[in-house]
């Protein structure tokens, strides 16, 4: 009952989960201290205005993710010197029709990582005061960077729980088999019992039967030899009709015989 009430949880969980994936994205990239804010950062020893976001995760993850990212976005390779990611004099169209130079980076900052992103317009660097526009298309590549990370975390979770869920679903289908089997088995013994007790029964029933059957033929033995002793005293008596009675004794001798001889049969059996 556990492993079910488990299975089922999870399964409901799974598919809520999937379904409120979007809404889960949006609530974290909302949140109080993720929000792609404005900050400055040093580039060649100047202090340059640039864009930033704290992401949840791992650093190593995320500046893996970024780069690729944004090496699409640009189509072009990001090199790392000095610290930065950095392509210079390249196109990005999302953001400006004009050749940029780009500097990004990914720091880890214990609770995840924060993403620093500044482009240099040939000497004016990206900030919302001065370029307002790309700042903004900026923070859509930024956006659009942290629904696919978050995404694809969340997928991550998913599959897992739908390898859970998988493995409590063969589990309990094992269970099922093992009660079933358990069940028949009992089954069977049951009836083993039963058959068993009703072979009792009737033996005892035999026995008992037998044991009538002795006595019964134990009094007619015994009833038989008085019989004989009566009529062998007549004999003595009246040799007259001794012939007679001696045949009276032979055949009451032979019935005594008989009953012996069935009384013998039953006690062997």
């Amino acid at each position: 009952m556990k492993a079910l009430f488990t299975v089922l949880c999870i399964s409901i969980a799974f598919v809520s989960f999937s379904q409120d994936e979007d809404k889960m994205v949006e609530a974290m990239m909302t949140a109080p201290g993720m929000k792609i804010e404005s900050t400055s950062v040093k580039i060649q020893k100047e202090s340059r205005p640039a864009l930033a976001v704290h992401v949840n995760g791992d650093a190593g993850d995320i500046e893996k993710g970024w780069k690729k990212y944004l090496a699409r976005q640009c189509d072009c390779d990001l090199k790392k010197e000095k610290s930065f990611l950095q392509s210079l004099g390249v196109s990005v169209p999302a953001v400006s029709l004009e050749t940029v130079s780009i500097f990004t980076r990914v720091e880890d900052d214990n609770t995840g990582a924060q993403i620093v992103v500044a482009i240099d317009f040939g000497g004016k660097f990206m900030s919302d005061g001065d370029t307002p526009n790309e700042a903004s298309n900026m923070r859509g590549i930024m956006t659009r960077y942290l629904k696919e990370f978050y995404g694809g975390q969340y997928e991550d979770v998913i599959r897992d729980q739908q390898k859970a869920h998988d493995k409590l679903a063969k589990e309990q289908g094992k269970l099922i088999k093992a009660g079933e089997k358990l069940q028949k088995l009992n089954g069977n013994e049951n009836n083993d019992i039963s058959k068993a007790e009703s072979g009792t029964i009737k033996a005892e029933q035999d026995i008992a039967d037998l044991q009538a059957k002795l006595i019964e033929l134990a009094a007619e033995i015994e009833q038989s030899k008085a019989e004989i002793e009566r009529l062998e005293k007549e004999v003595k008596k009246n040799e007259a009709v001794g012939v007679a009675k001696k045949e009276e004794v032979d055949a009451q001798k032979a019935i005594v015989d008989d009953l012996q001889k069935q009384a013998n049969s039953i006690k062997s059996k």
